[in-house]
Parts: C-alpha cells; structure tokens; sequence
C-alpha cells in the first residue's frame, strides 16, 4: 500500500489526459509441483507521457519492478509464467520519436521491439510471457532483444502499402542496457555487438490479421557445443481473428516460430489461445480464455543434458473489470516439463492479478 500511495501522488502530480499511469500486482502460488510450494508478491508500475505533434508524436514511460522472483526460484519453467516477473529495477522504459510521411512513418530512439513485432492484441489477457512474444526470439541475443524489462536504441521504418497491408524494418542495438547493471541504460554502439534487424509484414482481411515476421543478429553468436559461432536469426508467423462487439463474441490465434537449432535452447514455438467476452450483459468488459505455449527444447540439449522435447504450458483466465480503475484477472496454469528438465515436477501455478489505473482514481 505504501508503495501504491507513493506512484497514486506521482501519477496525480502529472494532471494530463495523454498520461498512462498503472500499478500492476501480482500473488502468485504454487500449488503443487515446481521447484517447492509457495507464494511470492511480484509488482509492477508504468508511468507513460506522449504528445502529439503536426507530424508525429514524442512518447517516454518510465518503469519500476520489485525484487522478489517467481518462475526461477518456485515454478522452476523456462517461459516464465507471470509478464511481469523480473528482477528489480528503476529505468527509463521508452522514448523515441515518430515522424509521419504521407504512407510512411519514421520512430527512433529507445523502443519496445514488443510494440511492434510479434505482437497479438488477442494474446494479451494472459499472462504467460510466451503469450506476449515467442521464446524463440524473446530468449536470444546476449541480453535479451529489445523488449521488457530493458529497450534499446533503434530505428523503425513502417509503409502503410494500402489501408489492409502493412510493412515495417527495424534496426535495433543487439544488446539492451547493460547486462551486468539492470538500473543503466547503456547504449553502446559498435560492430562487435552488432545490430539486431527486423521485419513483419501484415495483411488484413477483415477480423483475419495474417502477419509474417524475421529477425537477423548481425554478430555471430555461439554454438551451444562451442564448436563455430555464425548469426543467428529465425521466422515466425501468426494468424489472428479479433473478436467484435457482438454477444458471445469469439478471438483466436495461432502463432509459430523457428530459430537456429545450434544457437538457441528453443529452437521452435507454437503457441494458440481462444477468448470470449460479452458473455454477461451485467459485465459487458469481462473477458475469459485458454490458452497454450510450447517451446520445443533443440536437439543439442535433448542428446547432451537429456532434456525432454520441450515445455508446455497450459493457461486458463478470467478478467473482471471490478471498477473503472480496478480490474483483476485469477489465472490457472499447469506446467509440463518445466524447462524441459525431465527429473522436474509438472507445476500447478495459481496467479491473483489486479491492475489499478492511476489515472482513473
């Protein structure tokens, strides 16, 4: 509570409608399985301004994460069950710059790659990180992509081609932050780090959203057996159906992704997930769904370490909208093969969300 009065004066300090401010928490619990038993308090709290221009908009969040772990020290899984799961930390989030061209539209600066690729709106009720951004691209690079909890430098190109089809190319610093200090936005820029380069392609059709996307590192990185090093770099591929507004109303998706073998310890994904809402008339912003995450283990692991095929998670949840400000979400998820290790117990997760928006106060 403390800390929620604290972000509550912060927010209320900043009186401007273009201002995002939300406190998320979580109670997570596991309830059988996993590493051991037990119950951890994970939260959350963004601070977002941005500003529209004649030709643009400037946009900056600021992002703060507790200390306390989850997956690594109770669930024991590789996909990490809560999205907000991370070590602590007080950064500068974003801030780039759009600039819009007739069809055309040039951001820079510090940039959630996850805003941009492989992201699914019907994905976002839940709460497993492989909902939000395969592990096949989510778990490369030396410190991750450009993504939660730490962003990096970047330039990103979208074409508008015609009011159904969409093209973007980023260009993104290889390592975000400093790895050795999770607080320091470090940007180094040089070849030996290199540049991480992306691209989707996006095609509407109607409540159908078809989306293919690639991603190449620059530097070489490392085989997993030591033996060579080249670049690495994967595909993936969504298909997508929004739900409307009509009662009973019906969302999916699918999405699979590849990656290099030899580089990477999931070097395949599939993940899938169906949504319901406008399902109750009392409670027209209550949404429900289930959802599942595999993340196949590469064959280097499998014949080295013995590792299964691969993780599996299993998610079920429910989001109320309690009031205006106030909406919680319980949240089931069953684990298979944590990590892929085989002597690991499958997990019975249980997850509490509430999400406050400050602004809403």
């Amino acid at each position: 509570m403390h800390r929620l009065f604290i972000f509550t004066l912060l927010a209320s300090s900043i009186a401007n409608a273009e201002v995002s401010a939300v406190y998320t928490t979580d109670i997570a619990s596991v309830l059988d399985g996993g590493l051991k038993r037990g119950t951890v308090f994970l939260d959350n709290f963004e601070l977002s301004k941005s500003q529209a221009t004649q030709q643009g908009e400037w946009s900056g969040t600021l992002l703060y994460t507790n200390s306390n772990t989850f997956s690594d020290t109770y669930v024991g899984d590789a996909q990490v069950v809560s999205n907000i799961g991370n070590t602590s930390m007080i950064r500068l989030y974003e801030l780039w710059y759009r600039h819009d061209i007739a069809h055309h539209s040039w951001q820079v600066g510090l940039i959630d790659l996850n805003g941009l690729y492989d992201a699914i709106d019907t994905a976002g009720l839940f709460l497993n990180s492989s909902h939000g951004i395969g592990p096949d691209f989510s778990q490369t690079g030396d410190n991750g992509p450009s993504i939660f909890p730490v962003t990096s430098l970047a330039l990103n190109w979208q074409w508008q081609i015609d009011d159904n089809t969409q093209w973007q190319v980023g260009i993104f610093d290889a390592v975000p932050g400093d790895p050795d200090n999770s607080h320091r936005n470090t940007i180094k820029l040089n070849s030996e780090e290199g540049a991480l380069i992306t691209s989707e392609l996006n095609i509407n059709r109607g409540n159908l959203r078809y989306a293919l996307g690639a991603w190449h590192y620059t530097s070489n990185s490392e085989y997993m057996d030591g033996t060579r090093s080249s670049n690495n770099d994967g595909l993936y591929g969504i298909v997508e159906s929004a739900a409307d507004d009509q009662a009973n109303a019906i969302g999916w998706w699918f999405r699979a992704g590849i990656a290099d073998k030899n580089i990477n310890a999931s070097d395949q994904y599939t993940g899938a997930g169906v949504t319901i809402q406008n399902f109750n008339e009392s409670r027209p912003d209550d949404v429900m769904g289930i959802a599942l995450a595999y993340s196949a283990t590469s064959p280097f692991l499998i014949n080295t370490e013995k590792a299964t095929s691969g993780e599996t998670a299993i998610e079920l949840t429910y989001s109320s909208q309690i009031t205006p400000w106030l909406r919680l979400q319980p949240d089931l998820q069953y684990v298979v093969n944590p990590s892929a290790i085989a002597s690991r117990k499958n997990a019975l997760v249980f997850i509490v969300r509430a999400e406050i928006d400050l602004m809403s106060l």
